[in-house]
């Protein structure tokens, strides 16, 4: 598979010099800004040998420059929150072979000193514009640990393959998207919703917006959808919830895709959403870290139709481009409508696995008639117009 996703980003970073990139803190940066910073810490990147990096997770824009230029390099970065107790940050470094950090603040570094590490400030390097360095799709773009039910953090490998296939995905749901539209990007880094949220529109050469850090994030939420003119915002679905007390006083005709991902979404919450943005189609995303961000889609409003659910949740609807959905039940694949089992996933999002873990890549990935699944242990059915429904 051809990365493009990576030369689309680049030719916006030199040729979209005076559009804004991002807007974080309530400071905006244009591309050229945000070029000049991808090019000092890609230039760093460039002598290190390792095949991956480590980022300091904070919210300024030489972080997020510092994601990209990891990927201008055809390396991974790893998201490492400072937070983290000592023990679960010593095993992430560890297991991505981690021993440069890149960070944008000092103030949380004291937390990490314990870590053999080389520390690099990248507002301390020198501006300067980045150069084009194709990556191999079957390079890791990324490693994102989950706690998993031990709690012991495991590493999802993902690659520059899984993102350009998720990118061919997105387009291909035709959102008719560009460099005007204005994203919200509400997550911390180490969940993997946030890659969406600043990858794509800087593959249009259009601007991603955060969260202020210091104001309470549901009076954030607002002011950034409502002052920023967001078009587009993926959201789980307890920022809603958030917001419920207000909604009969929230009105944002500027939006026009909204997304939903990470949690069941109830669809009296979806009715409710719908009258706020009234030009907006609600779309309901699903997925695991193992297949890439988010894997399917189902349409909620606009309907011709009521609402597509069950048990008063939202469906989880169809696969997207390069993406399989199979139904198995006892270790057989279940054709039938109707009937429930566990969701399975295949194709080009499918992530390797996890790093260093033959033994959870076992349990959790199969093979089907030379077809390669991820068990997600979610229990769903496929309806009459074949969208999945999530039952458990």
């Amino acid at each position: 598979m051809e990365i493009r996703f990576t030369s689309e980003i680049f030719n916006h970073l030199l040729q979209s010099e005076e559009n804004i990139a991002c807007a974080i803190e309530g400071q905006t940066y244009t591309y050229g800004e945000f070029s000049n910073c991808v090019g000092a810490a890609q230039q760093r990147m460039l002598g290190i040998s390792e095949p991956a990096v480590g980022v300091l997770v904070q919210n300024s824009m030489e972080t997020y420059a510092a994601l990209v230029a990891a990927w201008l390099c055809g390396k991974a970065y790893v998201p490492i929150n400072a937070n983290y107790p000592e023990e679960r940050n010593a095993i992430i470094f560890r297991e991505a072979g981690v021993r440069h950090l890149f960070y944008a603040e000092n103030d949380e570094i004291s937390r990490l000193e314990a870590h053999d590490l080389h520390f690099i400030d990248t507002k301390a390097l020198t501006p300067q514009k980045p150069v084009f360095i194709e990556p191999g799709a079957e390079k890791t773009a990324y490693i994102l640990f989950t706690s998993g039910t031990t709690g012991s953090p495991k590493g999802v490998s993902v690659t520059f393959g899984n993102l350009q296939a998720f990118c061919e995905g997105f387009l291909y749901l035709d959102y008719e998207l560009n460099a005007k539209d204005r994203f919200l990007q509400m997550f911390e880094l180490t969940f993997d919703l946030s890659v969406m949220c600043f990858m794509i529109p800087l593959t249009l050469g259009a601007s991603f917006y955060t969260l202020p850090a210091g104001m309470i994030k549901t009076l954030g939420l607002y002011h950034i959808l409502e002052s920023m003119e967001i078009t587009f915002s993926l959201m789980v679905p307890s920022a809603i919830q958030m917001l419920m007390p207000y909604l009969e006083d929230i009105h944002l005709p500027q939006l026009r895709v909204s997304q939903f991902c990470g949690e069941a979404l109830k669809l009296d919450v979806v009715e409710k959403w719908s009258r706020c943005v009234p030009n907006a189609v609600v779309d309901n995303v699903y997925g695991p870290t193992e297949a890439t961000i988010y894997c399917t889609t189902q349409r909620l409003v606009p309907e011709q139709k009521e609402i597509a659910g069950f048990n008063g949740v939202a469906g989880i609807g169809k696969a997207m481009l390069h993406v399989q959905t199979a139904v198995y039940q006892e270790g057989k694949k279940v054709i039938e409508t109707g009937i429930a089992g566990e969701l399975c996933l295949s194709g080009a999002q499918l992530s390797p696995g996890y790093l260093n873990n033959p033994t959870q890549n076992e349990k959790a990935f199969f093979e089907d008639a030379g077809i390669r699944y991820y068990k997600t242990g979610d229990l769903v059915f496929m309806n009459e117009e074949n969208n999945l429904m999530y039952s458990g």
